[in-house]
């Protein structure tokens, strides 16, 4: 709502704050069309494909990125895989949960943290 920002960036919040909202869809739909599979057409099933694709291609390449894998063993860049597959999924868990307990929860609460934060002089400290 405020005029400071401009339409562009409150466009782009809106889809990701929309596609965050509706991730527990999007997840569940991977074993329901395991389960009971149905084709509503070639190109929403292309999309839906695509968009599950490179949401898990974008948590596999964070957690690389986030590791200088190409500096490991052998034995250690093979944990470290089994390390991205267990957070991927913890987080994808995790990140699922908190969306459906934001479906019921107060939009509008914050919680403000005051964190005493005073840096000693040197003075004080010798």
């Amino acid at each position: 709502q405020s005029p400071l920002i401009p339409v562009k960036a409150k466009l782009i919040l809106s889809i990701s704050l929309a596609s965050w909202l509706t991730m527990p869809l999007t997840t569940s739909n991977v074993f329901l069309s395991q389960m009971y599979p149905m084709s509503i057409s070639p190109t929403v099933d292309f999309l839906l494909s695509f968009i599950g694709g490179m949401g898990l291609y974008m948590y596999i390449f964070g957690y690389i990125k986030q590791f200088p894998i190409h500096r490991y063993s052998w034995i250690r860049s093979v944990f470290s895989v089994l390390e991205i597959i267990i957070a991927s999924t913890l987080s994808i868990v995790v990140e699922n949960l908190a969306v459906i307990s934001m479906w019921g929860g107060d939009w509008y609460d914050f919680y403000i943290v005051e964190k005493d934060n005073q840096v000693e002089s040197a003075e004080e400290t010798v």
